[in-house]
């Protein structure tokens, strides 16, 4: 019985569809997170506008179940000068603390972001924000809060300790230190306050890579990279999606530098 409900649970996260980010919630807000943050004292002056969850989810001792999640979210931008016209701030930034939580029971990650230059909006070198996106951690007992009822024989316990880490298309969870350009827009629903959504999910975020040119992750890219005997993509490595050779990949999936964003957002 064990090993039929790890079948079915693992199948169907396999085969979940989770709507993009242009579906809220009308649910309370119930938060857990992991978090990770850098060191405040080396931060410039600026504002903290971060935002604050309520609870914590500790990852120690958990028994993570790995999934890789379908989107189907809206098709993404084709430009950047279409991206950022859906998004009220563009930065650059450095991540500077990471957090999970959940809506009902939706996955969600928190990005603490540290602004190094506004390239649109409002936001200040050394400010502080906090964005949102589809995907990340979340315990059995709120991704299936009914699941008891079904397996009686799943305990407490497990309840409790097993964590679903759902990856939206193998999109990379974010790790703190990252550098990278943002794109955002005003939080959708119940979210808390102060939050910013990253526009249209990983479309929205390019991450700086080791050779100083920023990349985002795109669906596909696991099978494009292992058809093309490409290597250094895995998704247990935050930064190997970014750090690898895109050079036969098009338009906002290939590799672009800062000055050539900044540009096409100018225009």
């Amino acid at each position: 019985m064990r090993n039929r409900f790890c079948i079915c649970i693992l199948a169907g996260l396999l085969t979940l569809t989770l709507v993009g980010c242009a579906t809220g919630t009308s649910a309370d807000l119930s938060s857990d997170a992991g978090s990770v943050k850098a060191d405040a004292d080396t931060a410039p002056a600026g504002k903290n506008m971060s935002v604050r969850l309520d609870e914590t989810l500790d990852l120690t001792g958990k028994k993570i179940k790995p999934s890789y999640t379908v989107s189907d979210g809206m098709a993404p931008c084709e430009t950047l000068a279409e991206l950022g016209e859906k998004s009220t701030d563009v930065v650059q930034g450095k991540i500077v603390g990471v957090e999970y939580f959940h809506m009902t029971t939706m996955p969600y990650t928190k990005i603490d972001i540290q602004v190094q230059e506004t390239l649109k909006g409002e936001l200040q070198t050394g400010d502080t924000v906090s964005a949102y996106k589809l995907g990340g951690y979340i315990q059995l007992k709120h991704s299936d809060p009914d699941i008891q009822e079904r397996y009686p024989e799943i305990t407490e316990a497990e309840m409790e300790n097993t964590v679903f880490d759902y990856r939206i298309d193998g999109d990379p969870h974010p790790a703190v230190g990252q550098e990278g350009v943002f794109f955002l827009r005003p939080k959708l629903g119940d979210m808390p306050e102060g939050l910013y959504l990253i526009t249209d999910g990983y479309d929205g975020q390019f991450i700086k890579r080791a050779d100083g040119n920023y990349a985002r992750h795109y669906d596909g890219n696991a099978s494009f990279e292992q058809e093309q005997g490409l290597s250094g993509y895995s998704l247990d490595d935050p930064a190997s999606a970014y750090e690898t050779d895109r050079s036969q990949a098009k338009g906002l999936n290939g590799v672009l530098s800062y000055e050539s964003i900044k540009a096409d957002l100018a225009k």
